[in-house]
């Protein structure tokens, strides 16, 4: 009798374990192939970059890359993503020449993606931190 309870017992462990797998999974289909557009950055409006165009920000599905535009240039990079944890790194852009607003945002935004640690998912709103502070606040 204690082996069928151990093994009932076993069962229903791997069974829960397997449901929050999935809940997970679930969890992250909102962020990743969305593409996200910065609506804020440091706590002010983020603004537009070169032609007003917003910088905008993608997580690839099927492979850990990141990309989007910067407010002058295409960017890309990898991220590895462990809820709540997000990292994005080694980006590297087009170097397209940009004046004024473009590449102010462009500096300041490729800086935050790189300092964001981890994030936070609320209906359409995403947010990039490091540790509490928000770094950029995208919506979709």
């Amino acid at each position: 009798m204690k082996t069928a309870w151990r093994m009932c017992a076993a069962a229903s462990l791997v069974a829960g374990l397997a449901g929050c797998q999935s809940i997970s999974l679930v969890s992250q289909a909102p962020l990743l192939g969305v593409t996200w557009t910065l609506v804020e950055l440091d706590g002010r409006p983020a603004g537009g970059g070169q032609a007003s165009r917003p910088a905008t920000l993608m997580l690839d599905v099927d492979t850990p890359r990141a990309n989007g535009f910067a407010g002058c240039n295409q960017f890309s990079g990898n991220y590895a993503l462990q809820p709540p944890s997000l990292q994005i790194s080694s980006l590297v852009s087009t170097r397209m020449a940009c004046a004024g607003d473009g590449d102010a945002l462009e500096r300041r935004y490729l800086a935050a993606l790189s300092a964001a640690r981890s994030y936070r998912l609320e209906g359409k709103v995403l947010q990039l931190l490091h540790e509490q502070r928000v770094l950029a606040r995208f919506e979709r």
